[in-house]
């Protein structure tokens, strides 16, 4: 029996999508250490002796995801790479949740983002760990015509308007919360 394959569109497409997600990431927490770091600690999961060289390793860890997911030959290890960090950022999460640190920053991108950590949070890593998966899988065999880096272009934008409009309603899920009680 055949592993199950995925479009080459589908892949290119995530796996874009993905990388550029994740360099993005890792490259606001390399430009500013000390605010990702203040983040991390507020996690309160760390020693203090740990948080800088965490701090930098997350974040070098984001970007070696990132250009490791964009050639299909390195594809796999990048999307296991990826889907490692959150799965580490995730059990981070639900830790400080665990010990009543919930509406801490997340610390996913910057001051920027400002996404407060709760099961939404947890939901959008989960789901960005299942497009991991799909960006490993075996890349059907069909040839890719020209039209095809159109539509991965396309949908690798479409992915990651998804995903900032998820973080924006994530960072003013309090908000909303707030007009939803309003009399």
């Amino acid at each position: 029996m055949m592993p199950a394959s995925i479009d080459p569109v589908a892949s290119h497409a995530i796996a874009a999508a993905l990388g550029v997600l994740l360099l993005l990431a890792g490259w606001t927490k390399l430009r500013d250490l000390a605010t990702f770091r203040e983040a991390l600690a507020n996690y309160e999961l760390l020693p203090p002796s740990l948080l800088s060289p965490f701090a930098l390793a997350l974040a070098a860890a984001e970007c070696a995801a990132a250009l490791l997911l964009l050639p299909t030959a390195t594809r796999s290890a990048g999307a296991a790479l990826a889907a490692a960090l959150w799965l580490v950022v995730t059990s981070a999460v639900v830790l400080a949740l665990a010990r009543g640190r919930g509406g801490i920053d997340c610390g996913c991108g910057g001051a920027q983002q400002d996404v407060p950590i709760g099961a939404g949070l947890v939901i959008r890593n989960l789901v960005l760990m299942a497009l991991a998966a799909l960006a490993a899988a075996p890349i059907g065999g069909r040839e890719v015509v020209w039209l095809d880096f159109a539509a991965v272009g396309a949908t690798a934008l479409f992915i990651l308007g998804a995903i900032t409009l998820g973080n924006t309603l994530l960072a003013q899920q309090s908000r909303l919360h707030a007009l939803r009680n309003m009399p």
